[in-house]
């Protein structure tokens, strides 16, 4: 008898993990007009409150960029529509270039302004195929 309530409660607990899993997606970045051996920030995310900045992204993402244009593959958001930020950090040396002194941004939806779109605008599908977005990268203010 407790052997059954274990095996019934093992495939229920199996079965919730599964649909977990299915419902994941994930997500190509390409970025472009990046600064090799600058900081990149990616951040995802998932709602039109959580982009205009009241609640954090459903994930962010560092790498160093080595080339001027570098994929990121980013596993485990959730299926919908998201949106996608990205921030370069500035160059150090000002005083040497400084045209590369400044922080660029980007987004999805937005390949050819650097200001923020609205989030309807930004938002890609995401679901059970991966999906890609191309961000380009300006310089300029965050907005």
């Amino acid at each position: 008898m407790h052997l059954a309530k274990w095996v019934s409660l093992g495939a229920v607990t199996l079965a919730a993990a599964s649909c977990d899993l299915a419902s994941a997606a994930s997500l190509d970045v390409e970025v472009t007009h990046l600064r090799p051996t600058r900081t990149v920030t990616i951040m995802v995310f998932c709602d039109a409150a959580a982009w205009t900045g009241s609640a954090a992204p459903v994930s962010t993402r560092h790498f160093a960029a080595r080339d001027t244009t570098q994929t990121l593959h980013i596993d485990g958001l959730p299926s919908g529509r998201c949106a996608v930020h990205v921030a370069q950090s500035p160059n150090d040396s000002a005083v040497e270039l400084p045209d590369f002194a400044l922080e660029r941004h980007g987004y999805s939806g937005n390949g050819s302004h650097d200001r923020r779109p609205s989030f309807q605008r930004a938002a890609i599908q995401l679901g059970e195929k991966s999906a890609r977005t191309t961000v380009h990268l300006f310089t300029g203010e965050h907005h």
